[in-house]
């Protein structure tokens, strides 16, 4: 006989657990979405002579970490939020991470 029993899980700890997940798997898939932009942008025209002859656009990194920023506290609220905000913060951190995928995106 065991002293301790764990108890079953509750319906709110198996939501809970299910955005936790899913918040973990979208923040370990931010860097590789990232390096997926970026190797989109330099398979253009554009961004191959950018890569090669120089003379772009200096990539907006202020607003790029911004975003990254907002996306880290949205993850960090996703795991340590009250249930009720979870799911919001989850899907803001998604939001986030496409957003500062798009901000990679758009400059050649």
């Amino acid at each position: 006989m065991t002293w301790y029993r764990q108890s079953p899980p509750t319906a709110q700890a198996a939501r809970a657990a299910r955005i936790r997940r899913g918040a973990v798997i979208a923040f370990v898939l931010f860097l590789p979405l990232l390096a997926a932009a970026e190797l989109a942008v330099l398979a253009t025209d554009a961004g191959g002579r950018c890569l090669v002859y120089g003379g772009c656009e200096p990539f907006p990194w202020r607003p790029f970490l911004w975003v990254c920023g907002a996306a880290a506290a949205a993850f960090a609220a996703a795991l340590a939020a009250p249930l009720r905000f979870r799911a919001a913060a989850c899907g803001t951190q998604a939001g986030l991470q496409v957003l500062a995928a798009l901000i990679v995106l758009a400059r050649p």
